[in-house]
Order: C-alpha cells, then sequence, then structure tokens
C-alpha cells in the first residue's frame, strides 16, 4: 500500500531557477505537490518568499499543487501574507496551498520580525490575524517542530505539518521526510548532509543532528522507504538531500517509482 499523496519539498538549496526546474520534474514524475521553504540571510535555503516562487512554478506547471513550507512569521507579516494568498487563490484556485510557521529566532526576527517577545509570545496573535484577514477562503497549514506550535494548530482546526526531526509515526496531517533509499544511503547522506546544513550555521558541530535525521527517517532498503512512506498521512520527500542538482533529479524519479508507478518514463 502506497501514500495517497506524496509531495517534494524544496528549500530552492541549489538556486531558485533549480527548483523551479525541480518543480516541473516533480510534476513530470507525477508527484501529488511541491512544496517550499523560504529563509534569509542563510545559504541553506535560497529563496526569501516562498510566494513569489510559488507563483512562479504554478505559472510554469499545469496541475501540481503548490504550497509554502512555510512563510515564515520571524519575517512576515500577517495581513499582507494574507493579501499575498488570496491573490494566488484567486488566480490559481486549489492549486495554492498556505503553509505558515514561527520561523526561528534568527538575524531575520531581529531586523524583520519585531524580535524575540514577539517570536515567543507573538505568534498566535499573528496567526489569528493571519486567519481573519483569510476570511476562511482557503485552508491552512501551520509547520511545527514542538508541541506548543502543534497544540495552537490543534485548538484554531488547522492541518498541522510536522518537520523532518519529528519521528515519522507521529500523527500529523502531513510531514517534511528524509526518504532516501539504496544501499549506501546512509554514507552518502553522512556525507552530503553535513555540508548543506553548514550553510545554515558554519560553526555548529551538525553530527548529532545528522545522526538524529538518519535515526527517525526511512532510509535504506526501497521496499524499507516505500512502506514507511506509506504510513505518512501526506509525506513531503526532502530531495535536495541528495546533494546536487542533478542528484535531486534522480532521487525524485526513483522515489516516483517507488510510491506510485511514476519516474521510468521521465528524463
Amino acid at each position: 500500500m502506497t501514500a495517497k499523496t506524496v509531495d517534494v519539498f524544496l528549500t530552492s538549496a541549489f538556486g531558485v531557477q533549480a527548483a523551479v526546474e525541480h518543480a516541473r520534474a516533480a510534476e513530470l514524475y507525477e508527484f501529488g505537490g511541491v512544496w517550499l521553504a523560504e529563509h534569509h540571510f542563510v545559504q541553506y535555503g535560497r529563496c526569501p518568499s516562498a510566494t513569489v516562487l510559488a507563483a512562479t512554478i504554478l505559472q510554469a506547471t499545469e496541475h501540481i499543487t503548490v504550497g509554502t513550507a512555510a512563510c515564515v512569521f520571524s519575517a512576515r507579516h500577517p495581513i499582507s501574507l494574507a493579501h499575498e494568498a488570496l491573490l494566488l487563490h484567486e488566480l490559481y484556485g486549489d492549486r495554492f496551498a498556505l503553509g505558515v510557521a514561527r520561523g526561528g529566532p534568527g538575524i531575520e526576527n531581529d531586523l524583520i520580525g519585531g524580535g524575540m517577545d514577539r517570536y515567543h509570545n507573538g505568534f498566535s496573535e499573528w496567526l489569528d490575524t493571519l486567519l481573519h484577514h483569510l476570511g476562511g477562503a482557503m485552508p491552512v497549514w501551520v509547520a511545527a517542530t514542538g508541541p506548543a506550535t502543534a497544540q495552537l494548530a490543534a485548538e484554531r482546526g488547522l492541518r498541522l505539518m510536522l518537520g523532518v526531526e519529528r519521528p515519522i509515526d507521529e500523527p500529523c496531517d502531513a510531514k517534511v521526510v528524509l526518504a532516501y533509499p539504496g544501499a549506501e544511503a546512509e554514507r552518502e547522506l553522512r556525507h552530503n548532509l553535513p555540508l548543506w546544513l553548514a550553510r545554515k550555521d558554519p560553526h555548529r558541530d551538525w553530527t548529532d543532528h545528522v545522526e538524529r535525521l538518519l535515526r527517525v527517517n526511512p532510509i535504506g532498503p526501497p521496499d524499507v522507504v516505500a512502506n514507511a512512506l506509506s504510513k505518512v498521512a501526506r509525506p513531503l520527500c526532502m530531495v535536495e538531500a541528495a546533494g546536487s542538482i542533478d542528484g535531486t533529479t534522480r532521487l525524485m524519479k526513483t522515489l516516483a517509482s517507488l510510491t506510485h508507478g511514476s519516474g521510468a518514463h521521465g528524463r
């Protein structure tokens, strides 16, 4: 049994033009959707506006869902974000999906998001403001890495999206998953992930974090990966962990073949 919908998660690690091409490949390989992260002031992810990139990908594709995973309140005002989301909804209907997150306590929070007090105490207020200005026009996904944000999503009746570091069997509506089949999967990821994560913080030792990702995600034999993905309500596959533009495309093709029998005819 395979997952009902399998999606792709992109951070624009190789630049936004590569992300557009990967989104086109995801549509070719018949994934259900593409979800876009946004980051500021780090090279880990190179998209500072998931809504702008979503609009570009929606225009460049025909039917795939394009979502934000997520627009971060550490660098966003909820009213302007609501207006952008409503515009995309008017243009593309249900093909656009809005996901939001608290964001991180990084430099963008200090320069754009209103400081640490708003980061710790203002998320629920800003989320309610966003919901008010959306007026129920579209569903909202809340990305969470901890219980407080997950509880808030439940209280508001919103869809919960969990991060890649959470256990794969944790209940949610969608989850970012590091799905990586292959005999050399762990060795390759122990090489690729520290290089990628160092773009977020070059001074941190990422060893423990990488090992945790390897423990809680489906990595290794293809049948093990496929079975794990089938048990996630909506997996968002973190394909850029392949470490290169071409490697990302190949990983998408492999995952498509594993999960929904597509990809064999792709490029």
